[in-house]
C-alpha cells in the first residue's frame, strides 16, 4: 500500500490516533482546558487546535516525567532512611 500511496501510513496512524486514542490521544483531541478545569468535547479538530492540544500534552509529559524523577529520588532517601533506622535498632 505505502509503495502506492506513500503518505499511506502517516495518514493511517493519524486517523487511528484520533478515531482509537490512547489516553494522550484523548486529551489532545477531545479536551480543553479552561480555568484549569479539563473538558472533552466531540467537536472536529482544527490544525490550530491540535497544535495548542499538542503543546498542553508536551508540557502534561515534561510535568508527569518530573514527578516520575522526584518520585525515584524520594523513594531512594526513603530507603535509606529505613534501612539505617533497622540499623540502628538491630
Amino acid at each position: 500500500m505505502v509503495k502506492r500511496y506513500p503518505n499511506y501510513r502517516v495518514a493511517y496512524d493519524h486517523l487511528s490516533d484520533i478515531v482509537h486514542p490512547n489516553g494522550l490521544g484523548a486529551v489532545v483531541y477531545f479536551s480543553t482546558m479552561q480555568d484549569g478545569v479539563a473538558r472533552f468535547v466531540d467537536d472536529a479538530v482544527t490544525p490550530e487546535r491540535a497544535r495548542a492540544s499538542l503543546i498542553c500534552a508536551t508540557l502534561l509529559l515534561l510535568f508527569v516525567e518530573l514527578a516520575f524523577e522526584q518520585t525515584d529520588e524520594r523513594l531512594t532517601n526513603l530507603s535509606a532512611d529505613v534501612a539505617a533506622k533497622r540499623g540502628l535498632r538491630e
